[in-house]
This record gives structure tokens, sequence and C-alpha cells, in this order.
């Protein structure tokens, strides 16, 4: 299964609250997406937040790059986009401050993040 979260966020609303950055949980779930309010001002238009955290497990076995099979967690994703285009995703790049995402799992010894950016 999975849990959807859908976020409508005011960069004027956030820059009269005078926070530095806006977090955004999935609810029930660990997992939480925090945003720079310093990059959200540079869209004039409400941005829509969409979160997924895909919960265990997979359905179909993960393999790395060497062919040996791997264990998955954490497995979260992340789009943003204008609330006048919802279907269409912002491309980001060369942020100030990084958008940080808390996959919602503990760090131990040999696990290793990765990430695919569309």
């Amino acid at each position: 299964g999975a849990v959807l979260s859908v976020q409508r966020i005011s960069p004027a609303q956030l820059q009269k609250s005078g926070a530095s950055r806006w977090v955004v949980g999935i609810g029930g779930t660990n997992v939480s997406v925090s945003l720079p309010v310093a990059f959200m001002l540079q869209f004039a238009d409400d941005v829509v937040l969409t979160a997924i955290d895909i919960q265990m497990p997979l359905a179909k076995a993960q393999f790395d790059t060497t062919g040996e099979q791997v264990q998955v967690q954490g497995l979260v994703s992340v789009e943003l986009s204008r609330w006048s285009r919802p279907g269409e995703a912002l491309h980001v790049s060369g942020l100030t401050e990084p958008i940080l995402i808390n996959l919602g799992i503990n760090a131990s010894r040999g696990v290793q993040c990765g990430y695919f950016d569309l």
C-alpha cells in the first residue's frame, strides 16, 4: 500500500509567517518534506506538493547495479507543481538551501541512500 499527501502551499502566506522552512508530514507516517521558504517565494502562483510514502513490502524484488538483490526501505515520491497547472511537475535545481526529505526509517550499518530523479 501507499500513503498519499497533497498540500497546497501559498508563497505569500509563507512569507508573512516569517518561517524559514515549511515542513509537510505524510499523514500517519514518520515521512516528511521540508521546503526552504526562500525557494517558494519565486512562484507567484500557489504550489502543490504531492508526496507518497510507499509502504513495504514491495511486490517485485529490487536489485542493485551488480545484480544483487537488495532490501528497499523508505521509498518516497515527491513532486511539486503550480496550483494552476497541477499535472506539470516543476523542475528544481541550483537551490541555495536544500529540500529535505525524511524517509522515516532508522539509519543502520550498511544502509545506503539512493534516488531517482525524473
